[in-house]
């Protein structure tokens, strides 16, 4: 399936990662301005697939390691309830990049089920991409509607603190000449 779009596709895009995800044996070509899927050697999918699963079991006994060392904390240090998240943060922010990569990564393995290309004819395949396609487009879309209310309300709150502002200052000044009136009189 190939065709044109305005969307700009990088590795740090939304619409990159989504599909990278879709399924193992989706590659993509010249992904700036032209998509273009193809399916990949039979081969080279299975074996990125038995790559990614091996990589998911152990990213999984990580996450079970982990979640036991910190059950084991919780009955440690019982009463320190407001320490916990704080330092769950700060483990977070100390995670490499490619450590918060691959847990993305797994993360979306577990909730994106591989499809089943070798099932699938060339127009089930097509429908199927351009399912995908227009679900990206719509995401896209909200993002950009979701970006765009952003803005508006971020200079709205703006606009409203300049407004009470202003307000407090005259009130201020109305209080200070009301009482130099009564002073004078």
């Amino acid at each position: 399936l190939e065709g044109e779009t305005n969307l700009v596709m990088n590795e740090n895009s939304f619409i990159y990662k989504v599909l990278s995800f879709v399924s193992s044996s989706l590659c993509f070509k010249d992904i700036t301005t032209n998509y273009h899927f193809e399916v990949v050697d039979k081969e080279e999918a299975e074996k990125k697939a038995k790559e990614a699963e091996e990589k998911k079991k152990l990213m999984e006994e990580a996450e079970i390691k982990r979640q036991e060392m910190m059950a084991a904390q919780k009955e440690k240090g019982g009463g320190k309830k407001g320490a916990a998240p704080a330092m769950d943060a700060r483990k977070e922010l100390s995670k490499s990049k490619e450590q918060v990569e691959e847990e993305c990564k797994i993360s979306l393995n577990i909730r994106i089920k591989p499809l089943p290309l070798d099932e699938m004819d060339s127009d089930e395949l097509r429908n199927k991409i351009n399912s995908i396609w227009n679900t990206i487009v719509t995401l896209e879309t909200d993002k950009y509607d979701y970006e765009q209310r952003q803005l508006d309300q971020d200079y709205e709150f703006k606009e409203l603190a300049e407004r009470q502002k202003l307000q407090l200052r005259n009130k201020a000044i109305k209080k200070v000449l009301t009482q130099n009136l009564h002073r004078s009189s």
